[in-house]
């Protein structure tokens, strides 16, 4: 179990961090991925704040992963 808080993404190829199948047990609160290239936040089903492909990621809803700039 990692904890992922108050990170900065910017400028990425794709959505910035993203938790793909092998992550489990994740909290990713407080992060920002801003000016990414990914057409859409997230392109995989996911939460509605982060990019989770993984099981049991758990977020507080706090994440802010804006439309690419």
């Amino acid at each position: 179990m990692n904890q992922i808080e108050d990170n900065v993404m910017t400028l990425n190829g794709d959505v910035g961090l993203w938790l793909g199948g092998n992550s489990f047990k994740n909290v990713y609160r407080r992060n920002t991925a801003r000016g990414n290239q990914s057409p859409s936040p997230c392109a995989i089903g996911s939460t509605p704040d982060f990019c989770d492909a993984g099981a049991k990621n758990t977020s507080a809803g706090d994440n802010f992963l804006p439309d690419p700039q």
